[in-house]
């Protein structure tokens, strides 16, 4: 087994700090990108309507295919009633 030896002197650690800190801020920013360009799923009324779909998937209230020709003949018929 081999032990590795971590330096604990101040200089070693203030460095290993600053590396962290520097990984926090960009996790920050990735994070505020992600918040920006999701904000509509947090809104109101985009939660209600994922709560009806969580509701449907729950009642069994959905359709399956067996393929693409299928589910495009299905939104068609739906389209004109």
């Amino acid at each position: 087994m081999t032990v590795q030896t971590v330096e604990q002197t101040p200089a070693a650690i203030l460095n290993r700090i600053d590396i962290i800190l520097d990984e926090l801020l960009t996790l920050r920013q990735d994070v505020q990108s992600l918040v920006q360009d999701q904000s509509w799923f947090w809104t109101s009324t985009w939660q209600e309507m994922e709560a009806e779909a969580e509701q449907d998937l729950r009642e069994g209230e959905y359709r399956t295919f067996d393929d693409v020709e299928t589910f495009v003949q299905f939104l068609d018929s739906e389209a004109k009633t």
